[in-house]
């Protein structure tokens, strides 16, 4: 079996290796790349959740010196990991 790893950057790397230790033959091409954007302020005013579907999508949050008081919810234990890690202080995951 060949497959193909279209995430980006480490963890597409990441994911090549561990299937190879696996025996898995595979491919890497990323399908995009992440740039974070130059922001370091948010306005969160009137925001009541954040909601977030990657670990790098919590990075950029970050990035941007938001309010960790606001929940977030992320779509995956390791976006939740990430989120609390990060300093979010309420965190909910759907587990996905």
């Amino acid at each position: 079996m060949r497959v193909l790893v279209t995430r980006p950057g480490k963890d597409g790397q990441d994911l090549v290796k561990i299937l190879g230790d696996l025996g898995i033959d595979s491919m890497l091409e990323p399908l995009l790349t992440i740039r974070y954007l130059n922001t370091n302020s948010l306005n969160t005013e009137g925001v009541q959740a954040y909601l977030s579907t990657s670990a790098n999508g919590i990075t950029a949050l970050i990035n941007a010196n938001p309010d960790y008081n606001i929940p977030l919810f992320a779509v995956g234990d390791a976006t939740a990991v990430t989120a609390r890690l990060g300093g979010f202080k309420t965190v909910h995951s759907a587990s996905g």
